[in-house]
């Protein structure tokens, strides 16, 4: 017997009481070998009766933002798709949410882990699902800027009308992200238009979000869909008195020749122009000054 087959031998031998250990924050060994992608320990510990749903209390340096996590969070987390394909096979709990409410769709949508989530789609998820901040897991792709997961999601028959807690649906996250490809496969597969005049808790409309974050793209392509530039959030203010309080001239012109208003004055009784100028945006300002506004 050579040498690394004894070991190997030795190391079959102790799975079945490494499979029960415990460590620092409630990390099994199955956790462990999960997280670092080790697909051949994963094999062996699931084998020695690793439970596969075993719960870690995390929340250390060394694992961000694991509190309450299983080994498939762990998985779909770091895009170890081989391991999460075991951990599947095995029975593992894909709709189980984490401390944060996530899920395993959640977690394999948070950092674009395409394959994992496909994985997850053929087990079945519920797409309903929300974390602590009322999102769905298209609101993490979408915030995020992963298309293809965004796309897989939308395709699978998850609710892009769905809000979070701040009224916020991914189509609002995408914009204020400047994640243009998002925001243009949401528009174009809303069953509805409604979904660009949706505002969320600060009465913004995903215009608004485009305007402020200078998003000359996502703006021209909301615009071409049929937002409607005349929108205004709490205050009164449109998209344009957004932009000009931004001081983003491009945005403040492509939004006048849509036909927003320059001469619509806000809850403060200020037009566009007025507001560049109070904010030291004299380019903006001259701008909206020569297209006729006060």
């Amino acid at each position: 017997m050579t040498l690394s087959s004894g070991c190997r031998l030795l190391a079959k031998q102790a799975m079945p009481e490494l499979a029960k250990c415990v460590y620092r924050g409630g990390r099994t060994a199955l956790f462990l070998a999960a997280a670092k992608g080790r697909t051949a320990w994963v094999r062996q510990l699931l084998e020695a009766g690793a439970e596969v749903d075993a719960i870690a209390n995390v929340d250390d340096e060394d694992t961000p933002d694991a509190d309450e996590d299983t080994p498939a969070h762990q998985a779909a987390r770091n895009g170890h798709t081989e391991v999460l394909r075991l951990l599947i096979q095995a029975g593992a709990n894909v709709d189980y949410q984490n401390g944060n409410g996530w899920s395993t769709v959640h977690r394999s949508c948070w950092r674009g882990h395409v394959e994992c989530l496909r994985l997850v789609l053929d087990a079945g998820p519920d797409l309903e699902l929300v974390d602590n901040a009322g999102g769905t897991a298209a609101h993490d792709a979408a915030c995020y800027g992963h298309t293809e997961c965004l796309r897989l999601l939308i395709d699978a028959g998850i609710d892009t009308a769905q809000a979070d807690d701040d009224g916020d649906l991914p189509l609002h996250l995408a914009a204020r992200e400047g994640e243009y490809e998002c925001v243009r496969l949401l528009v174009e597969k809303s069953e509805t238009s409604e979904v660009l005049e949706t505002r969320n808790e600060d009465n913004w409309t995903a215009l608004h979000f485009a305007a402020d974050g200078k998003y000359l793209d996502i703006l021209k392509f909301l615009l071409g869909s049929g937002a409607d530039v005349t929108a205004m959030d709490g205050d009164g203010n449109t998209a344009l008195h957004i932009a000009a309080i931004r001081g983003h001239t491009e945005c403040a012109r492509a939004l006048v020749d849509s036909g927003a208003d320059v001469e619509h004055a806000n809850n403060d009784g200020e037009t566009p122009a007025q507001i560049a100028a109070n904010h030291g945006h004299d380019d903006c300002a001259k701008a909206l000054v020569d297209t006729g506004a006060k």
